[in-house]
């Protein structure tokens, strides 16, 4: 969606969201779209606006989920996304500190979630990315208990699912010190017209791509 569409969908969202209070999808869904936005604000190196969008969609997060003490686990991973936006913005504002600890907050709430939801496959590949940034940001080696809950390194298997898993996969493969695995990730996505704009600033910041 572009951002006008975004934009026009969560104010429609907003509306229906007074109309209907009891209705936690539209709250949901509100959330998601708002999530959406941020992203698209940094694709655009938008990233001053996107801070003030961080902090009110921050509030509108932990309201939604106090009043949602049992939400599902896919409310729990809507979340965790937010965090991953929230840690490449505050880093690339030179903020390292308050990435640090977003990314560290939401390895806490995946894992947890994880030990509730243990085939929740979404799930593990964003630990898997979470755990990738925490990685690139600061260096330090990854806890064998947390390193058990990511995907494996069957490289057929790995071809044969989404791009976003692969794309997982070559930022674990770079964790690993295997360039040559990340290099074929990364050249078969290429080769499938992947350019999702994190994944190329990625590849190459890790000198996996010719890109």
């Amino acid at each position: 969606l572009s951002m006008l569409n975004l934009q026009e969908s969560r104010s429609m969202l907003s509306e229906l969201m007074m109309e209907h209070p009891e209705n936690d999808r539209y709250r949901a869904l509100h959330l998601m779209r708002g999530s959406r936005i941020l992203d698209v604000l940094v694709q655009q190196d938008q990233l001053d606006l996107a801070a003030v969008k961080l902090e009110e969609l921050q509030a509108e997060w932990a309201k939604y989920l106090a009043d949602n003490a049992e939400h599902d686990a896919r409310s729990r991973v809507n979340y965790v996304e937010f965090f991953l936006t929230r840690a490449t913005i505050e880093r690339r504002r030179g903020a390292e500190d308050a990435a640090r600890a977003a990314l560290s907050e939401a390895i806490s709430i995946i894992l947890e979630t994880l030990e509730a939801s243990p085939d929740l496959a979404i799930g593990r590949t964003q630990l898997a990315m979470a755990v990738y940034h925490y990685w690139d940001l600061t260096g330090a080696p990854v806890e064998s208990r947390v390193l058990a809950q990511l995907p494996g390194a069957n490289r057929a298997d790995t071809y044969r699912q989404s791009c976003l898993d692969v794309n997982v996969a070559a930022r674990l493969a770079v964790m690993r010190g295997d360039l040559a695995a990340a290099q074929s990730y990364t050249a078969y996505l290429l080769s499938k017209g992947y350019f999702e704009p994190g994944f190329i600033r990625f590849c190459r910041s890790r000198g996996v791509c010719e890109q």
